[in-house]
């Protein structure tokens, strides 16, 4: 938290608060965490895991078509990764409307 209040361009460490924010259940602090981790653009937004996270945050949230966005993209990213095909799982949860489910997986 340092860190970020010392510089605020530290992305991982803005991605790392984002993560403990959802540990704690405070998902409106992580989302707008991940959120501004995105915004600061490369190489920030190449960090995956941020659209894994912040998609599974919006579904907590009930925002599924922002879910949906952010897994579409996490797979963009590295097509190829684990993490990918995470987010492939979820994001197929979702087509299929299994939102509770998707979740509690997590």
């Amino acid at each position: 938290m340092q860190a970020l209040l010392m510089e605020g361009k530290y992305c991982v460490a803005r991605y790392r608060l984002g993560r403990v924010y959802m540990e704690q259940d405070r998902t409106e602090e992580a989302i707008a965490e991940f959120e501004k981790t995105l915004r600061q653009g490369h190489p920030c937004n190449s960090i995956q895991e941020v659209y894994l996270y912040l998609g599974l945050s919006y579904i907590k949230v009930n925002r599924a078509q922002d879910a949906l966005s952010q897994f579409e993209t996490c797979m963009q990213v590295a097509a190829g990764s684990c993490v990918a095909a995470e987010c492939r799982h979820y994001l197929n949860l979702l087509q299929e409307e299994k939102t509770e489910t998707a979740f509690q997986i997590n």
